[in-house]
């Protein structure tokens, strides 16, 4: 994670290669995989969308630097959880989203504020707080047309929503769910520990309630 991190702040390419179109979940699944603490990590569902080849090396970082993060947050009694989503009432092919977020201690508004400006890039960084490490986050950010936006649960710790151009996307295909729901088991990739989809709390619905 390192070396790529080093790359995309150099604007490379990673060294994580993924060729084929590959569906979220799977994407997901991959950036738990790489943080340490994953058993402490819930996997919700996600839509039945394939992210294009060339954004899904760098998003499976970008989500793994946000599951490093709300880890990083979060007592050791908690966790972090990671879901998808996509409005229902949009069409076959609306953006999606991916949540992330912890059980950490609540942060001040001038802080959130703060955090959201750097990811924005409306700043250059961020020194202190839960903004530590989210730099290549923003990189990436800028790199895709994506957008990564923090905000404060009622229960407590902060949220990550990541938006996903639906250009990132392969055209969905016809008769695919435009909800929300788990994919098949990974396929076109291997994780790290053979044993992760046990490992990992999958919910199908509502995994987190916010």
């Amino acid at each position: 994670r390192n070396t790529n991190a080093a790359l995309i702040l150099a604007g490379l390419p990673t060294i994580r290669s993924i060729h084929v179109p590959t569906v979220l979940s799977e994407l997901a699944y991959a950036a738990v995989s790489e943080v340490n603490g994953y058993q402490r990590v819930t996997v919700g569902a996600f839509p039945t969308r394939r992210v294009q080849a060339h954004v899904a090396s760098d998003l499976v970082h970008l989500l793994g630097d946000l599951l490093e993060n709300a880890l990083a947050v979060s007592p050791r009694s908690g966790g972090a959880w990671i879901r998808g989503e996509r409005p229902a009432s949009a069409g076959i092919n609306a953006p999606a989203t991916v949540k992330v977020g912890g059980s950490g201690a609540a942060v001040s508004g001038a802080a959130l504020e703060d955090l959201n400006d750097m990811l924005a890039g409306r700043a250059d960084h961020i020194m202190t707080g839960p903004g530590v490490g989210l730099v290549v986050t923003r990189e990436i950010a800028r790199r895709h047309s994506l957008t990564v936006q923090f905000r404060q649960l009622v229960s407590g710790g902060l949220v990550a929503t990541v938006g996903l151009p639906d250009a990132l996307f392969e055209p969905t295909r016809q008769g695919d769910s435009a909800s929300s729901r788990e994919d098949d088991p990974i396929s076109s990739m291997q994780a790290t520990s053979p044993d992760l989809r046990t490992q990992t709390r999958v919910e199908a619905d509502g995994a987190c309630t916010l």
